[in-house]
């Protein structure tokens, strides 16, 4: 079915590529975000600041989801993609709209659509409508600022609010886009990924495929102007079981690139779920963790990938949230910073991080830019197990100013900065066998006489190994004790993997060896009975 699909993509090199949205040209769609950016940065109200940035993004061309569930199909949709957003923040540079956030205060943020059959007017009038509303929103999201401006730097300083570009980007990268596939073979497709599973124990086997491609821009006031085209595809599929003792457990995977190249074809899919599915299953089978372990653990693939997420990318990401005010109490509260400080010891010794964003991936458009317009860029955040740098928006922080292309829109809000693809090194790698043996000799040292490997932090899943070869799965601990501290005193790493445990963010990781770290039991979310059940999606009857 993945060789119709890609088939289906390849026909427009030989019949000819036609442009999405029944042919609107993308230049003239970027004239006129121009044009109103343009007179939107002339908008005035009484005794009110102008804006002094407002940036628009936007890309448009065509859409194919499918989802599925037990190989049955659950619902599909052609159509347009037509995704616009809007910033206007007033003020200055130094001290904008953006510095204080209320309980559904948009602070000039404005997210639109294309028109389904597009033309230059209909953008332009969903253009003038929203930037007005967006300038209307930042002046009284100012003003609140303003009032409480006393009471946000008793703190301190308050860093500026936005980076000023000496050289604005300027580039245009139009290549054609080829036409949609028949919506048919997406369907197909995600049937394909979960009747594999039909007849397990599960409550859920879900999956969702999103296809799409097009041309995307992003305009601002300050002279950028970019405009670029490209594909994205992306599949998740999630499980879930109940075990004996009621609890319940979710499992899910994504994949996601640049076009349906990037995709697994049917078969590996399928294979993929299924592996899943046992797996899920086995942890079901295991014995609930009863008691504390204190001993030797080692994270493998996706579980350490998870740790090294929370514990030191998360404390590299340096885009500082907007101060809170509280109506409940009338208070201002300065959001704490989720980044440690330049000089922050999160590593061992001879261990780096570095993120590459000029690796982006799973983007209809834009690849060479983030979300703001600037240039992505590979980034050395932790050096000899020190934070050196963050990862940065155009929004400054205390300890740095410039932004480093890693700034992803939200929903409505200021873009952060997130990671794109994560390479930790550690000072050395030994082998998978060299890494346990050095785990038994600390096992040994602690009195214990098996090592935990954890495959999966979050869903609380591993075995223990014990020294005559016998490994017993167990599940339902926490590992959230695991922290900085945990991590520097690592001493042997090994073999690295590349896993995508968040979506569209790669990590390649080593696997982590930690001696006598304590992991407890977690209390179970539910206890609730499997109820029996019959359903034309299970051949048979669930006990």
């Amino acid at each position: 079915m993945i060789a119709l699909l890609l088939a289906a993509l390849a026909a427009p090199a030989l019949a000819g590529v036609s442009e999405p949205n029944d042919g609107i040209d993308p230049r003239a769609v970027r004239d006129a975000v121009r044009d109103e950016i343009a007179r939107s940065a002339e908008l005035s109200l009484p005794d009110a600041a102008p804006p002094h940035h407002v940036l628009v993004r936007g890309a448009f061309g065509w859409e194919r989801t499918a989802r599925s569930a037990f190989g049955a199909l659950m619902g599909s949709e052609a159509r347009a993609l037509d995704d616009l957003t809007m910033e206007v923040r007033a003020g200055t540079p130094a001290f904008d709209s953006t510095v204080l956030r209320v309980d559904r205060d948009t602070a000039g943020f404005e997210r639109s659509g294309i028109a389904d059959v597009p033309n230059v007017r209909s953008l332009r009038e969903t253009l003038w409508r929203d930037l007005d509303r967006g300038y209307k929103d930042a002046v009284e999201s100012l003003g609140r600022a303003q009032a409480l401006r006393q009471a946000l730097e008793e703190g301190g300083p308050l860093p500026p609010s936005w980076q000023v570009l000496d050289t604005p980007t300027v580039d245009e990268r139009l290549d054609p886009v080829p036409d949609a596939p028949d919506l048919s073979i997406v369907e197909d497709y995600a049937r394909a990924l979960t009747a594999g599973v039909r007849g397990r124990p599960l409550l859920d086997a879900s999956a969702s495929v999103f296809l799409a491609a097009g041309h995307g821009l992003v305009v601002a006031t300050d002279g950028t102007s970019m405009l670029a085209s490209g594909e994205a595809s992306r599949v998740t599929v999630s499980l879930s079981i109940r075990a004996p003792d009621g609890e319940t457990r979710e499992l899910s995977r994504t994949w996601a690139g640049d076009g349906l190249a990037d995709l697994p074809t049917e078969e590996e899919g399928a294979k993929a779920v299924s592996a899943m599915a046992e797996r899920l299953e086995r942890w079901a089978a295991a014995a609930p963790l009863d008691t504390p372990w204190v001993g030797p653990v080692i994270l493998r693939g996706r579980a350490a990938a998870e740790v090294l997420q929370d514990v030191v990318v998360r404390s590299v990401q340096g885009t500082p949230e907007p101060a809170r005010f509280r109506r409940w109490n009338q208070s201002v509260a300065r959001s704490d910073p989720r980044f440690e400080p330049p000089g922050t010891r999160l590593l061992p010794g001879g261990w780096t991080v570095v993120d590459d964003a000029t690796q982006a991936f799973g983007d209809p458009c834009c690849s060479r830019y983030d979300d703001e317009g600037t240039p992505r860029q590979r980034v050395t955040v932790v050096e000899d197990g020190v934070v050196v740098a963050h990862l940065m928006t155009r929004t400054p922080s205390e300890h740095f100013q410039q932004s480093t292309g890693h700034a992803r829109a939200q929903w409505r809000g200021p873009a952060e900065a997130e990671p794109t693809w994560v390479t930790v090194t550690p000072a050395r790698a030994l082998s998978e066998p060299g890494l346990m043996a050095k785990a038994r000799r600390d096992a040994r040292l602690a009195g214990v006489d098996a090592v935990l490997v954890i495959e999966d932090a979050d869903r609380a899943f591993g075995r223990f190994v014990y020294a005559d070869g016998r490994e017993v799965p167990v599940r339902a601990f926490t590992t959230s004790e695991l922290d900085a501290r945990s991590l520097r005193g690592m001493r042997f790493a090994g073999p690295s993997t590349t896993v995508e445990p968040r979506g569209t963010i790669r990590y390649t990781v080593p696997d982590l060896l930690l001696s006598n770290i304590a992991i407890t039991a977690d209390e179970p979310s539910s206890r609730m009975p499997e109820p029996k059940r019959t359903s034309p999606l299970w051949a048979k009857t669930i006990p």
